[in-house]
């Protein structure tokens, strides 16, 4: 039965991704009813006013081994709205809708076994590339179980920040803004030359170097995201 919950939530993902161009969202699903939990790696394409491509889901579905990849293709408009209709999976009746802004509803019938209904509901970020979703299965009695499903496309954190910094005296203030669709690790701030650096806030952060002596300090940010991705800026302190 928990096996099963965990596999009718991610088909839902499939109608959200036609509003990005990436390739590949990995993830993962969490079942906060019997705290299971798991990865899931979706394969995208997007062409010719169609998504295809195929999801993978780790672990054992219907109490059984880890399935193979499953294929997807259903058709999508140009701004990535539409209705869902996909009937007679292995899953059940798959019926919703996506719209404009990224907001999805995606409802599951005609489901194998004792279950009866799966409601997923979330919103599919373009800017960012990633999906944030809740789930609710029924059985004959009523609402059975929830969890919450995330994916996103893996690549590295934008830093905002200024490139040069004019300074008046021997401390220069930045400020960096980080947009990433994970959490962030960790922010570094380092200097080849001379001056103190801290850094202080959280996104956007505040990065002080004091004791600034000489013409122009070279000061390297690193941001590492969850993902273990980096990006590295060098703003220059001028006195």
């Amino acid at each position: 039965m928990k096996t099963l919950i965990k596999f009718i939530v991610l088909p839902a993902f499939l109608f959200l991704t036609p509003l990005a161009c990436a390739s590949l969202y990995e993830g993962s699903w969490k079942n906060k009813t019997f705290g299971s939990t798991g990865a899931l790696t979706i394969d995208l394409t997007i062409k010719n006013s169609r998504a295809s491509g195929s999801f993978d889901l780790d672990g054992p579905v219907f109490g059984g081994l880890n399935p193979p990849a499953i294929p997807f293709d259903f058709p999508v408009k140009a701004n990535g709205s539409g209705k869902i209709k996909v009937n007679g999976t292995i899953m059940g009746d798959f019926n919703g809708t996506i719209d404009e802004d990224g907001n999805f509803s995606v409802t599951i019938t005609n489901i194998p076994g004792a279950l009866t209904e799966a409601r997923i509901n979330g919103v599919f970020d373009i800017k960012l590339e990633k999906l944030t979703a809740d789930y609710v299965v029924d059985n004959a009695g009523g609402p059975y179980a929830n969890g919450v499903v995330e994916a996103h496309v893996h690549k590295a954190p934008i830093v905002n920040v200024a490139k040069t910094v004019n300074v008046t005296g021997t401390t220069g203030k930045v400020q960096a803004k980080v947009v990433t669709n994970t959490t962030i690790k960790n922010i570094k701030a380092s200097t080849t030359g001379i001056g103190n650096i801290t850094i202080a806030g959280k996104n956007p952060y505040q990065i002080t170097v004091k004791n600034l002596t000489v013409g122009t300090t070279p000061v390297k940010i690193t941001v590492t995201n969850n993902d273990g991705l980096s990006t590295t800026k060098t703003v220059k302190f001028i006195r």
